[in-house]
């Protein structure tokens, strides 16, 4: 994260309709990042996700 600070860079942040939404704001502002979430819109049809066959 330092070297991501240190570039000043303007990150754009796609969640794809998970529930992880709700944490972008907070890893911005913790780590002092110029984010912005471009799609914000929770899916609830999003399949849980299943390992094996």
């Amino acid at each position: 994260m330092p070297a991501i600070q240190r570039a000043g860079m303007k990150l754009g942040v796609d969640p794809l309709g998970g529930s992880g939404i709700a944490y972008w704001q907070r890893i911005a502002e913790h780590y002092k990042l110029d984010l912005t979430l471009v799609n914000d819109s929770i899916d609830s049809d999003l399949p849980l996700y299943a390992s094996g066959p």
